[in-house]
């Protein structure tokens, strides 16, 4: 048995066209030629750029008038929804009974940020800017009636309500909005969408 018996065809030619080749192999053995054999730097680690700062800017500012509305039911067909669902799927179903009625009028500021952001890093952010407080449900639902037009053509969030779920409205489809929610934990939302911040500055009338 050879020393190299356990060499396979296919390593031996790889290993003589590393090395250049036919010619460059037998000069090698004849004596005409030698191999110097260096040590092979590994490679780098691939390194993620760093996250640019998160940047949030006001792109509009609406003014909330109180609205009483008896039910969910009835917000919806108020403020003109034509489907209702959560993420999972997209079915239709019923949300929970979270507060519909805006009892005192705010002004709400729609905030866009300049890269995609997780729930806790808006939170930071807020906190690192005016300690403001991000809008609820309610103020989505206002908007929805109020302000129908705003909820075309882009998605605005509502991230401020102690229930675990956000909540949007978008246009998804030949005119149609949607209303939805979606888990807060472990989202990264789109930079093209927009989320309402209570505005502390009295209201305009």
């Amino acid at each position: 048995m050879g020393k190299y018996n356990d060499w396979k065809l296919g390593q031996i030619e790889a290993l003589i066209n590393i090395i250049g080749g036919d010619e460059v192999a037998r000069a090698v053995l004849s004596g005409e030629c030698g191999i110097i054999v260096e040590p092979k730097e590994p490679p780098l680690p691939v390194q993620k750029p760093p996250k640019l700062p998160l940047v949030g800017t006001v792109v509009k500012t609406l003014y909330l008038k109180p609205d009483r509305v008896k039910s969910f039911k009835k917000g919806i067909k108020r403020g003109k929804y034509n489907t209702q669902s959560v993420t999972t799927g997209y079915s239709p179903r019923k949300f929970t009974h979270d507060e519909v009625d805006l009892i005192e009028p705010v002004s709400v500021d729609l905030i866009q940020f300049n890269q995609r952001a997780s729930y806790d890093e808006m939170l930071v952010w807020a906190k690192e800017n005016g300690g403001k407080v991000w809008m609820q449900f309610k103020h989505l639902f206002a908007i929805g009636i109020q302000h129908t037009e705003e909820q075309r053509g882009v998605s605005i969030m509502a991230i401020g309500s102690e229930d675990p779920n956000a909540y949007g409205a978008y246009e998804f489809s030949s005119g149609q909005r949607h209303l939805y929610k979606t888990a807060k934990s472990g989202t990264d939302w789109s930079e093209i969408s927009l989320f309402g911040l209570l505005n502390d500055q009295p209201v305009s009338t």
